[in-house]
């Protein structure tokens, strides 16, 4: 069974686009952000799994946040429930068991957490529209478009590749992150910070 029935039947918002952010371009496919936007808002649109307590936390304030501001019927004791599922390694959304003691807590916070407060997030210069059908392969090859067109390849530019490709479901390689810019492995190893490679890691490790 489709793990996001419950949302759907639910009418629980699992993404957003941005809303005040202006696109630099727009395509068929979605929207170019030249100065990037941090207002793009994606969950469980493939089958990763959330690995770490913060990133259970992060999630479950991306349910308020978007939930609590465009749904009326949306309230604590459904954000509750949503939670829990989550939760509930059972339902394939963790990796991790998380004791009803722990839960407890973090619920405690979540319910505390100002919905008006974007959680923080990555920030993406390219939007694909949701549900459009693109297989990763057109995905990556418009990300490594764009990149392409610069002189210079920056830690955002290899960013943004490394989280299309984890958003396909696919594990990050280095030739692949070179394949998309247009460059070498050298150079992708040269610019790579430690912060990344661990970013590398945990994305590879969701899947």
């Amino acid at each position: 069974m489709d793990r996001n029935k419950y949302f759907f039947d639910n009418r629980i918002v699992l993404v957003a686009l941005p809303t005040t952010d202006t696109p630099s371009e727009t395509h068929e496919w979605g929207w170019y952000y030249s100065e990037g936007t941090y207002q793009f808002y994606s969950l469980f649109q493939w089958n990763y799994k959330i690995r770490t307590v913060k990133s259970l936390v992060w999630h479950f304030r991306v349910i308020k946040y978007l939930n609590y501001r465009s749904n009326k019927d949306f309230n604590d004791e459904k954000l509750l429930e949503a939670c829990r599922r989550i939760a509930d390694i059972k339902n394939k959304f963790i990796t991790f068991e998380v004791s009803n003691d722990r839960l407890k807590v973090i619920l405690d916070g979540v319910l505390k957490y100002d919905c008006e407060e974007p959680p923080i997030n990555a920030l993406r210069k390219i939007v694909f529209k949701p549900f459009l059908g693109m297989s990763k392969v057109e995905k990556q090859r418009i990300v490594g478009s764009f990149s392409g067109k610069k002189s210079k390849i920056t830690l955002a530019d290899i960013y943004e590749i490394m989280i299309n490709i984890n958003e396909s479901g696919v594990k990050i390689k280095m030739k692949d992150l070179a394949k998309n810019l247009g460059c070498s492995d050298r150079t992708i190893r040269r610019i790579m910070t430690e912060e990344l490679k661990n970013e590398i890691k945990e994305l590879n490790e969701s899947i």
